[in-house]
């Protein structure tokens, strides 16, 4: 693997890629190597063939969203309205 000497990093620069790699639990120089590979772009043959395999893994669900929310809620009315009806039910036994 090739090297290559970088000089007059920024002490800033270099403060922010110590803590990134400490946050990502990887030595500096393989901080820096993420950093530069991220920063280029991915092939469009590659980025295609991961898109399609992202769409692959997922699933479309054509339930509007207002129909999600609105069963939630249901969803939620009758639990309260099961855990009142227990209350009641309990309280007049005692």
């Amino acid at each position: 693997m090739p090297d290559f000497l970088l000089r007059d990093i920024p002490e800033e620069t270099m403060t922010a890629l110590r803590r990134r790699a400490e946050r990502n639990g990887r030595s500096l120089q393989l901080e820096i190597q993420a950093t530069l590979a991220d920063s280029v772009p991915m092939p469009r043959e590659q980025w295609l063939a991961e898109a399609a395999a992202l769409r692959a893994r997922t699933t479309f669900d054509p339930t509007p969203a207002v129909e999600h929310i609105r069963a939630g809620r249901e969803e939620r009315d009758a639990h309260i309205q099961r855990a009142l009806d227990d209350l009641n039910r309990n309280h007049r036994r005692q």
